[in-house]
């Protein structure tokens, strides 16, 4: 299995690695993640189809800046200020809104920090 699974309704679609087939996971499987699971999975996918951060997009920032900025989420997920020169873009790319929308956020950067690691190791 991929990286790559998209969501459609309650099934999972993924890329058979050695064959290349898109594959379903049924729902039963799906049941086993939390909402707040798919929810993080969901954002990570809106980071790379709707906002276009793409692996190829997330190469070619430093090391640890999107692990940063999930850390400045999560600080502000739990009702934490953030300190000047933490948050590690321009301003107008900072969207904190309400704390779990927030710590979804941050959740869906890290993994996103850890993707690119992988990649970087592959």
């Amino acid at each position: 299995m991929t990286n790559e699974v998209l969501k459609t309704g309650r099934v999972w679609h993924y890329t058979d690695e050695k064959t290349g087939d898109v594959k379903e996971m049924k729902e039963t499987c799906t049941l086993l993640l939390s909402q707040a699971m798919h929810d993080v999975i969901e954002a990570r996918i809106n980071q790379i189809f709707k906002h276009g951060y793409t692996p190829q997009h997330d190469a070619k920032l430093k090391d640890g800046e999107l692990a940063r900025a999930g850390a400045c989420y999560a600080l502000k997920g739990a009702d934490a200020e953030i300190q000047f020169g933490q948050w590690p873009w321009a301003d107008d790319v900072w969207e904190p809104k309400d704390r779990r929308t927030n710590l979804v956020n941050a959740a869906a950067l890290i993994v996103a920090e850890i993707e690119k690691m992988d990649h970087k190791a592959a």
